[in-house]
């Protein structure tokens, strides 16, 4: 966690402007997983107003993924999630589990800010510190993979049970994070979003940097307007489809497809996974 790092000013705009995005998605029957979890996707606005670099391409952010990843990060994925009012909790999960084999070494991470300051009372996402290092073939990291156009990866009750026996002093725990803090994530951290019992929705920007030799296919969808200022920063490659005129991040939020692979591999087809080739595999 990096404190201080982002104006706060910068974040009560995103937050209003964000927090309206959320309500006409909701209100639209858009959802990420169960009702009654709250959560959903939500992109943020791509327009050069509020386009606020220490919210997206934070200068301090950048300086610790390119020492944790060994170069140069390449972002090419830049959205966020609102946890509406909610009663339950989404499945724990490790992001890069239900794409195939996950490199031993780090090749991502996610920078997630807060827009308001987060904690168990708005349903700050539960981390597991430590479960991106356990051995991806250990039955204590073996986890279920569900297929389908939501196609997430379960960590397994038994591996969770595992997990908190073993390391007690390293979660599950709900940080407690101060509004204009980042937080830096391994990609294949165990981790899930939590409930939000007030009625005010709890928006979190996530971005994902990849190693500079990870070649990942994903792009962000940026208008032309802010092309100077994302291609002037020398220290991040960010992935972009550039377009004329205004980008819809309602539109985008409902169009993303989540692949974290090298660009030659690709997720393993959907009806290989049916026919149960993938139904079950170790993460």
């Amino acid at each position: 966690m990096i404190e201080d790092a982002v104006d706060h000013a910068h974040l009560d705009a995103l937050n209003e402007r964000m927090t309206r995005d959320a309500w006409a998605l909701w209100e639209g029957g858009f959802r990420k997983g169960p009702q009654e979890t709250g959560n959903i996707q939500i992109d943020p606005p791509v327009e050069p107003e509020l386009f606020f670099e220490d919210a997206f391409l934070n200068r301090l952010a950048i300086c610790v993924t390119t020492a944790y990843l060994g170069g140069k990060p390449r972002m090419t994925f830049n959205s966020g999630n609102a946890a509406m009012h909610g009663t339950a909790s989404q499945s724990t999960h490790s992001d890069f589990g239900n794409f195939g084999r996950v490199p031993a070494a780090p090749f991502a991470v996610v920078v997630n800010t807060g827009l308001v300051r987060m904690s168990p009372a708005n349903g700050s996402t539960e981390l597991w510190l430590g479960t991106h290092l356990l051995p991806r073939s250990t039955p204590e990291s073996d986890a279920r993979v569900v297929v389908g156009p939501q196609a997430a990866n379960t960590i397994r009750a038994e591996a969770l049970d595992a997990r908190r026996r073993a390391t007690p002093a390293k979660g599950p725990f709900q940080p407690t994070v101060p509004k204009g803090a980042l937080m830096i994530r391994d990609l294949r951290l165990w981790h899930g979003g939590r409930p939000n019992p007030t009625h005010e929705p709890r928006i979190m920007l996530a971005q994902i940097h990849f190693a500079p030799g990870y070649n990942n296919p994903m792009k962000v969808r940026m208008p032309e307007a802010l092309r100077e200022v994302v291609q002037r920063r020398e220290d991040v490659d960010v992935a972009v489809e550039w377009v004329s005129g205004r980008v819809d991040n309602l539109r985008t939020t409902t169009e993303h497809t989540f692949n974290f692979l090298e660009e030659e591999k690709g997720p393993a087809p959907y009806r290989e996974m049916e026919r149960g080739k993938w139904a079950e595999v170790g993460a």
